[in-house]
């Protein structure tokens, strides 16, 4: 029995709670539950050019585009184009990384799953052509391979980009267009884009990063296109409810059309791989099974806007939030509590901090770096503070003003292996403590340099 769509006063209290705790210029937001559907809209779509944000405003999704590929790549591995576990050079022989064993042996469902071992946080703009993502590819060739492959999940792009790739060569168009025809078109998305001349006649929303307290519009408004497959997609939130609802069927569209077997869709949705604090990882998916109800979500992030999509296949539910502000993260919380509450009767387990000792906070101490940001914890009259330095190269290389560098927060144990983040815009989120020599924050891996 599915609960039904809650009047929309709770939702305006949180968005008006967390919108006087963080800038965050304009919301948009919808729920399924069974046969009904609820969207609400709040704010401005751009500070400096202001619109009422509404139910089909166009909003960045980020990396919730990365389920739309492996989507499109499970219809193609039904349809016998393609295989998740056949080598990548099969359809891209020039791939090139600088670990070879890793190039040889890399599949579809490496990268899929995020369990290719190299660093994925590579950007760079290789133009608007129709090349750009080959160019990306080939560009790959000097990432570090972090760990080998197939051993660790770490959030990958640079692995979204190279399965979009193999999209590219297996139809022979490019990802955008074989996105649009192959699966835009069938599950009937018809305010879902790619590039800024698509969408330019809609109401659209500009991305802000914060400053000093104020919101101020990011430029560029989107990513380089070799990053379309990655994080391009442009949509609404009914649209992203109309997918949300093929994702909790059996593989059928709207039309009650056959768009993938109940078994495809049955392991999109499987817990395939561990991902990062307890979660798992399906084809794209994170997967979480909360009070016995199996959850699977997508967040994103693009130049100053936040998205967030979660789905609740057995309970007929679904809730997608858009917004257009870099600090977002805790109003996607408080949305995910309530919803999760309200709608499927589960909450996450309450993490909270615990005493340590000086022998615990000493064994943590030190610096811990990737290719794009550096973590430094220090231990200092009882307190454990955690300072990030974001280095000027891929995602902030890309803005004209990128955001300001995060300030220190104090840290405390949640348990052995993790530490928990006691303030900041990302209150509330862990650093996991996986070996003496890597940790995990954001979802990234990160190297012990020096102690």
């Amino acid at each position: 029995m599915t609960v039904a769509i809650a009047p929309t006063g709770d939702i305006e209290r949180i968005v008006a709670e967390e919108q006087a705790r963080h800038p965050i210029p304009g919301v948009s937001i919808g729920i399924v539950a069974g046969d009904e559907e609820l969207t609400a809209a709040f704010g401005v779509t751009n500070v400096d050019h202001p619109l009422p944000v509404d139910a089909d405003t166009l909003f960045q999704i980020g990396s919730i585009t990365k389920t739309f590929l492996g989507t499109l790549v499970m219809k193609l591995v039904e349809e016998g184009t393609l295989d998740l576990d056949d080598p990548v050079r099969r359809w891209v022989p020039e791939l090139k990384l600088r670990d070879e064993d890793a190039a040889t042996r890399v599949t579809l469902r490496h990268l899929l799953t995020h369990t290719a071992g190299w660093f994925g946080d590579h950007f760079a703009d290789f133009g608007s052509n129709d090349d750009a993502l080959a160019k990306y590819v080939a560009s790959m060739a000097e990432l570090e391979q972090q760990v080998p492959l197939g051993t660790q999940w770490a959030y990958n792009n640079a692995a979204f980009a190279l399965a979009g790739r193999v999209v590219e060569v297996a139809t022979g168009r490019p990802v955008e267009d074989a996105m649009r025809a192959l699966l835009f078109v069938p599950l009937r998305l018809k305010r879902t884009f790619f590039f800024a001349d698509e969408v330019i006649t809609y109401r659209v929303a500009a991305g802000h990063n914060v400053f000093d307290g104020a919101p101020r519009v990011v430029r560029p408004w989107a990513l380089p296109r070799a990053s379309d497959c990655v994080g391009g997609i442009v949509s609404t939130v009914p649209d992203l409810l109309r997918y949300a609802r093929f994702l909790m069927g059996d593989g059928t569209t709207a039309d009650v059309m056959r768009y993938l077997s109940a078994s495809t869709v049955d392991l999109m949705r499987s817990p395939l791989v561990q991902g990062p604090l307890g979660q798992h990882r399906g084809i794209a998916w994170s997967v979480e099974d909360v009070g016995g109800v199996r959850i699977i979500g997508h967040g994103g992030a693009t130049f100053g806007q936040q998205a967030m999509l979660w789905i609740a296949p057995a309970k007929r539910f679904a809730i997608a939030m858009l917004t257009n502000s870099s600090e977002a993260t805790q109003l996607q919380n408080a949305i995910t509590r309530w919803s999760w509450d309200r709608y499927l009767g589960v909450r996450r387990p309450v993490v909270e901090p615990r005493p340590f000792t000086n022998e615990e906070a000493e064994r943590v101490v030190g610096t811990y770096s990737n290719t794009s940001s550096e973590l430094r914890i220090a231990f200092d009259e009882g307190l454990l503070i955690l300072h990030q330095q974001p280095r000027e190269s891929g995602w902030r290389k890309l803005m004209k003003e990128p955001p300001p560098i995060p300030k220190p927060v104090e840290l405390a144990f949640s348990r052995p292996d993790r530490l928990l983040l006691l303030g900041g815009p990302v209150e509330g989120s862990q650093i996991e403590l996986l070996s003496p020599e890597w940790v995990r924050f954001g979802s990234r891996l990160y190297r012990k340099e020096s102690a």
